[in-house]
């Protein structure tokens, strides 16, 4: 026996349009309405593409559909989806994310307002009798970490090694 079928709403995305000018400017709207260039910025021109794109879906966070109409009447359409990069660093901004408590840190010593270094851990290596290491990453290790993260202060020097709870 087949289940009736159920109406789900139409699954919508925001639509970016691009209608490019022949001076190289570029009117761009957002599902109809007009998004204006940043302020002290006169008009939007086509090298400002990627600027565009990334205030509107917060850095690419969020997928939306392009749609460029160039001036001879050609338009080219696309479908950006967000990167895992930009779904993991909303998901970490987050005030209330699992994922932000699981992998916060915290350490003291560094100067106030003093631009701390975050570096994670993707191996450990032993110092040979003269003090010296070589470290050799394969693939797997430059995209993984141990759980670690090193913290530099630029000013004092001061170092930490915290492990990720």
């Amino acid at each position: 026996m087949k289940k009736p079928h159920t109406a789900h709403p139409p699954v919508t995305i925001p639509t970016l349009v691009l209608d490019v000018h022949a001076d190289g400017t570029l009117t761009a709207t957002l599902d109809g309405t007009v998004v204006p260039p940043p302020t002290g910025t006169p008009e939007w021109r086509r090298e400002s593409f990627g600027q565009i794109v990334d205030s509107l879906t917060n850095d690419r966070a969020e997928p939306i559909r392009i749609e460029v109409q160039e001036t001879d009447g050609s338009v080219f359409t696309d479908i950006l989806t967000p990167t895992r990069a930009a779904l993991r660093d909303r998901e970490d901004a987050q005030p209330h994310s699992p994922r932000r408590a699981r992998r916060s840190v915290t350490a003291e010593g560094f100067a106030p307002g003093e631009t701390v270094a975050v570096a994670p851990v993707l191996r450990t290596a032993h110092a040979d009798a003269n003090g010296i290491v070589e470290v050799r990453l394969t693939p797997a290790q430059r995209s993984s970490t141990l759980g670690e993260v090193v913290l530099i202060g630029h000013i004092s020097g001061t170092t930490h090694i915290r492990r990720l709870p």
